[in-house]
């Protein structure tokens, strides 16, 4: 019985699916491709999710199938490790300003669109061909939703909306550029979202992942654990498979046993997240005379690799791009004076009277330009 309604649940189809369990990993090209093989009812080519514990982990995946002849890297796309307001992300945020110049009671017809497109193209900027993707599949989810939509219309959903609610809509929608996607993904990225078909990779992360507690596992990190792998698994419509190998990381969080992992002697590990970075750095007066808001626009992409240099620089073929917290470096290995990195997304951070008000310290070091267009290019890295 569903708890807020009081209606009583009913499955609606008769078929049966299929569980494996525990499965193996070596497989998971052959999978894939028995999954791309297939259907959907409504014609298409069945959804795929692998589900892994960290980005990392995700990375590493795409990599290891990026590397597989049968399988095209345009099928693959990984979820980042942030849920962005689509104003923060690069491409929208980019057609979030050119419509705001414009007539808001405009209509957006498909021919606006185009010409819209034409213009972000010739901004420039780094990563172009999936950001006229993004916006392609952005513009038909507005004209499913709208019907004919007006600029101001444009404006209200890239204000409104976050990057998991676009994944959503598109796969209810059946909205993609791709004749086969493979969604490569952390388990906290698909919460609301089903597949066809579900790989949930065995992960060889520390547990507990962030260990606080000098090695003890509590019954909230098990907890956790657990409500993790319920969704992953329950994120399956037709076929799910889940690795669960003997001696590895699920059966040490079930047993309320600590795992080592592949992490080094307990360190911190880099996730891609706001919190981690020196955030106002790229934004300062400094950075910003010596070209860097241009340099990141036109040549920083989301997954291009970088370097961590001197304890807590983030350096881009050899150029400087972003520093990390102080905090934040002392939680890495005091040991490594170098880490290879990857670059989860390049972001617009918001300077506006919000920063002004309650960062006063940082807004005040930031170049008049950033000041005036109340945002900056940043940069979010993770251990590559």
């Amino acid at each position: 019985t569903r708890m807020k309604a009081q209606t009583t649940l009913a499955a609606f189809r008769t078929e049966n699916g299929a569980v494996t369990l525990p499965f193996d990993a070596n497989t998971l090209g052959d999978i894939l491709l028995e999954s791309m093989s297939r259907q959907a009812s409504d014609g298409k080519s069945e959804s795929i999710a692998i589900l892994c514990r960290s980005n990392r982990e995700c990375r590493k995946v795409h990599e290891q199938l990026s590397a597989l002849p049968h399988i095209h890297d345009e099928w693959l796309e990984i979820l980042g490790a942030e849920d962005f307001a689509l104003y923060q992300l690069r491409p929208t945020g980019a057609m979030l300003d050119m419509c705001t110049r414009r007539d808001q009671w405009e209509f957006v017809e498909p021919y606006t669109w185009d010409s819209l497109l034409a213009e972000y193209q010739a901004l420039g900027h780094a990563d172009m061909a999936k950001g006229i993707e993004d916006l392609r599949d952005m513009y038909q989810l507005m004209r499913l939703e709208r019907g004919r939509p007006r600029m101001r219309d444009v404006v209200d959903f890239v204000q409104e909306m976050r990057a998991s609610d676009i994944e959503r809509l598109k796969t209810r929608t059946g909205i993609s550029a791709r004749d086969h996607r493979i969604t490569i993904s952390t388990v906290h990225k698909v919460k609301g979202l089903e597949y066809d078909t579900v790989v949930v990779l065995p992960s060889s992360e520390r547990f507990p992942l962030n260990d606080s507690n000098g090695g003890e596992v509590s019954v909230a990190d098990a907890a956790e654990e657990a409500r993790l792998c319920y969704v992953a698994m329950t994120r399956a419509r037709n076929r799910l498979y889940v690795g669960w190998p003997q001696g590895g990381r699920e059966r040490h969080w079930w047993a309320r046993r600590s795992f080592q992992g592949n992490s080094q002697n307990g360190a911190y590990t880099l996730q891609g997240l706001f919190r981690e970075n020196y955030v106002s750095w790229a934004g300062q007066t400094a950075q910003v005379e010596d070209g860097l808001q241009d340099y990141i626009e036109k040549h920083v992409n989301a997954g291009d690799t970088a370097d961590l240099l001197f304890g807590k620089a983030i350096y881009h073929q050899g150029r400087k791009i972003g520093s990390l917290k102080n905090e934040t470096a002392d939680k890495l290995n005091k040991h490594a004076d170098h880490l290879s990195l990857r670059i989860t997304n390049v972001i617009r951070y918001t300077a506006g009277e919000y920063m002004r008000l309650h960062n006063p310290r940082f807004y005040e070091h930031l170049h008049p330009l950033i000041k005036e267009r109340r945002w900056f290019y940043m940069v979010l890295p993770e251990e590559g």
